[in-house]
């Protein structure tokens, strides 16, 4: 009796330390993997395509148990199969039936840790973990929406859905979301602009979320130069802030911009010492020699009472001369 309770001790062991072998290849050595005549090319592919899910840990004796029973050898043989491919269709099959959900919920994590070994499992697992994604699009925590999306953008590019909540984490809410948003959106590119262009351009939204639109355009570079019109608008906005992001943006876009540079000469005179800055760093990437503009920044480079300011018109001035 005490043999057969032993046994079922030992058998409830191998499965949930199996289990944990499956959920973590990464913690398998070198030194098993040639016991079993498996070759280090092979070792490593098994160490790759089952590394992500539940965070179970082997403790060193569960697995010398196993290792002194045989378990281990023989579960890492059935999944090593004759060349290697059924290591990736269990591990397939074992994520659609049991890790996804996990993960998505893992995406609201606290630790920045998680949240990243998280996004980088569901961008690995693919296109069976698109269903929940999209359903996590609507999940009531910021962080699990946008993570969400931000994993779309890598999966299923034009995902449904995607673009709204990415804008959305723009405003004044949680900063980890709307910095995440924000590479999302850059990774996107130029299908991200005409949904950036409308949030620039509606006074009637709160001005973060027009700021961090402009930032967001700045972030996507020359692939944003049809906002030039927009971002040349908001140089004479009330908020300085805007102001001072809109010159930067145009600045990010480069020559695509020249048709901001009259405006940008102008905005040399704005009178945020930051605004000005930005204004002659833009016109220096821009790369467009105007007149004017030159002008104003040497009158800037000269007598400009803020050493940073006449720093950033000498500098502008020399890329357009170029010397």
């Amino acid at each position: 009796m005490a043999n057969e309770i032993e046994k079922s001790a030992d058998a409830a062991l191998a499965e949930n330390v199996l289990r944990a072998y499956a959920s973590g290849l990464d913690r398998l050595t070198d030194q098993e993997c040639a016991e079993l005549g498996i070759d280090s090319g092979r070792c490593e592919v098994l160490k790759g395509v089952l590394r992500w899910g539940p965070l179970a840990e082997v403790t060193p004796e569960e697995r010398q148990r196993l290792h002194d029973a045989g378990f281990a050898k023989e579960f890492i043989r059935s999944l090593a199969g004759v060349d290697g491919m059924k290591a990736l269709r269990a591990r397939a099959k074992w994520i659609t039936d049991h890790a996804i959900p996990d993960i998505i919920l893992a995406l609201g994590d606290n630790n920045d840790a998680v949240r990243f070994k998280a996004s980088m499992a569901l961008g690995e697992i693919g296109h069976a973990a698109i269903p929940l994604l999209k359903e996590a699009l609507e999940h009531e925590d910021a962080k699990v929406r946008v993570t969400a999306a931000g994993v779309l953008t890598r999966v299923e590019p034009n995902a449904e859905g995607v673009l709204p909540v990415l804008i959305q984490a723009l405003g004044c809410g949680d900063k980890d979301a709307r910095e995440k948003a924000a590479m999302s959106l850059k990774n996107i590119g130029s299908a991200a602009v005409p949904d950036l262009l409308v949030e620039l351009g509606n006074e009637g939204t709160c001005v973060c979320m027009r700021i961090n639109a402009a930032w967001v355009l700045g972030l996507i570079g020359p692939d944003a130069k049809y906002a030039v019109p927009y971002l040349t608008s908001a140089l004479v906005d009330d908020d300085d802030k805007l102001r001072q992001y809109a010159a930067w943006a145009l600045g990010r876009i480069g020559p695509g911009a020249e048709h901001a540079v009259s405006s940008l000469g102008r905005a040399l005179k704005d009178k945020v010492p930051k605004v000005r800055e930005h204004v002659a760093e833009a016109l220096g990437e821009i790369g467009v020699e105007d007149g004017q503009a030159i002008k104003a920044l040497e009158h800037m480079a000269n007598s400009d009472r803020y050493w940073s300011c006449r720093l950033a018109a000498d500098l502008a001035l020399v890329k357009l001369r170029g010397y």
